[in-house]
């Protein structure tokens, strides 16, 4: 994998020192959460824990449910060598936001490098890969020659005209966590689709890797994840997704433990807190 780790994205940003841990929920907290289990068809509580504990399979449309993981390391991110470097300006939209919503509600920190290899050790990194026609074959011979033949096959499926973005897990333990994050950019290669894709699969990466029962997209409804942009039909975060977040971050909820765990102790949480 090093050899694709070359160039990165260049951006305004360099750290953001992490936030505290996430106080108790809020009166406007708690009123946001009720009127969200009142207009939507699933309960914020359900919402969070099924997102938490599922991810799309490779061939869609399937759930498979996993045990809760969140990124506890400070993430670095990169723009894999071959990308095309012309969208790097798109991209970087999606990079300063998702930079604030992960300064405001996480307490990790978000850094971009401007040139050189990554270090690989003891650190998180979100690798982004923007692929289309002219470099499908290096990154596919490059996993190939990794042992990453499973990276071969998405890409593949991702350059289909009706697939936009997506993001896998290299590796996930306490000392290292890698996420990979493929763009579309044959046919989806317009600053409003890089900038959302890098929004959705960045958010996604932090440990909330589903999208939200009966959505499409982390984005697909405007009443629960941002305004529009001045660019239509492009949205940033909303309440939900901090909220969604600070939640995540809470010391309640452990790498490793269950669905059902999670389904328990959301709702005591709302609640306890909301009670009154």
């Amino acid at each position: 994998m090093r050899k694709l780790i070359g160039l990165s994205a260049v951006a305004c940003l360099t750290s953001t020192p992490g936030a505290p841990n996430t106080p108790t929920l809020t009166p406007d907290d708690c009123v946001f959460i009720a009127q969200y289990d009142a207009l939507n068809d699933y309960t914020f509580a359900s919402d969070f824990a099924f997102m938490a504990h599922h991810t799309d399979h490779l061939e869609r449309n399937i759930y498979l449910q996993q045990p809760l993981k969140k990124k506890l390391l400070d993430v670095e991110i990169s723009l894999a060598a071959a990308s095309n470097i012309d969208q790097v300006d798109a991209l970087n939209v999606g990079i300063e936001d998702f930079f604030l919503i992960t300064r405001d509600h996480t307490p990790i920190r978000v850094t971009v490098r401007e040139f050189g290899n990554l270090e690989t050790e003891s650190k998180g990194i979100l690798v982004i890969f923007l692929v289309d026609k002219g470099n499908i074959k290096i990154f596919a011979d490059d996993f190939n020659s990794n042992n990453l033949s499973e990276f071969s096959q998405y890409i593949k499926r991702l350059m289909n005209p009706g697939s936009t973005c997506g993001i896998l897990t290299v590796l996930f333990d306490e000392e290292f966590e890698m996420s990979a994050m493929f763009v579309n950019a044959e046919h989806h290669n317009t600053p409003r689709a890089i900038a959302s894709c890098m929004r959705e699969e960045a958010y996604n990466s932090l440990g909330l890797t589903a999208d939200p029962q009966g959505n499409v997209s982390l984005f697909s409804n405007p009443l629960w994840r941002g305004e529009p942009s001045e660019i239509e039909g492009d949205f940033g975060y909303g309440y939900r997704d901090e909220l969604m977040l600070k939640m995540l971050y809470r010391s309640e909820f452990e790498n490793g433990q269950s669905y059902a765990e999670t389904q328990v102790e959301v709702a005591a949480i709302i609640a306890t807190e909301c009670a009154g």
